[in-house]
């Protein structure tokens, strides 16, 4: 993780809203005005995002020896397959909520499973704070279309677990 104030570089920067397709296994809607890294290998992928707001849904469990984690200037989100939305404001700090599978998130040594249909706020340089249900509804997951698709990331949600 950085500091408050410093972006990653190199840094991706968007001005208009963006899909990433890595390896038909994972794909990332981006808005606009996003700040990002794409780091690692194909079996250990990292995202770490500055700022802005992003839809990552994993459309299969990773396997043995295969890693997915979303940094952000506050927490450290790791998954293994799920759908779920984030926020890294102008604050630094964090917001997810999970549509589809549990996530793991970290912050300030303190680690919660966030489930799905919950949504959890993480201050920069604190520990996340108490997971509530989301209010955030699922139409809200159409407005990272590109061209009215979200690239088929609504199969993946999952709010009865």
């Amino acid at each position: 993780m950085w500091g408050r104030g410093q972006t990653p570089r190199p840094c991706i920067s968007l001005a208009v809203g963006y899909r990433l397709n890595l390896n038909r296994r994972l794909a990332v809607l981006i808005k606009q005005n996003t700040q990002f890294l794409l780091n690692g290998t194909e079996k250990k992928t990292f995202l770490s995002f500055s700022f802005g707001e992003f839809l990552i849904g994993i459309k299969r469990k990773l396997g043995d020896g295969e890693s997915f984690q979303v940094k952000t200037p506050a927490a450290v989100a790791a998954v293994r397959g799920t759908l779920f939305w984030g926020l890294s404001d102008a604050e630094s700090a964090t917001t997810y909520a999970s549509f589809g599978n549990f996530i793991s998130i970290t912050a300030a040594e303190k680690t919660i499973l966030l489930e799905p249909g919950e949504i959890v706020k993480i201050p920069f340089g604190k520990a996340p704070e108490e997971s509530k249900p989301s209010e955030v509804p699922l139409t809200f997951l159409d407005t990272f279309g590109i061209n009215g698709s979200i690239q088929g990331l609504d199969s993946l949600v999952d709010l009865h677990k």
